[in-house]
């Protein structure tokens, strides 16, 4: 199993994230509305 690195930027209407593999490559990177559902 690869492990993966998770970075989030929260702010009160949008949380940026992402996600690098043990390498440090980006696998995922975005912007969500912060809320339950999202997070």
């Amino acid at each position: 199993m690869d492990k993966k690195y998770v970075g989030l930027d929260v702010h009160m209407a949008s949380t940026s994230y992402c996600v690098r593999d043990s390498e440090g490559k980006v696998d995922d990177e975005g912007i969500v509305a912060t809320s339950e559902t999202n997070l």
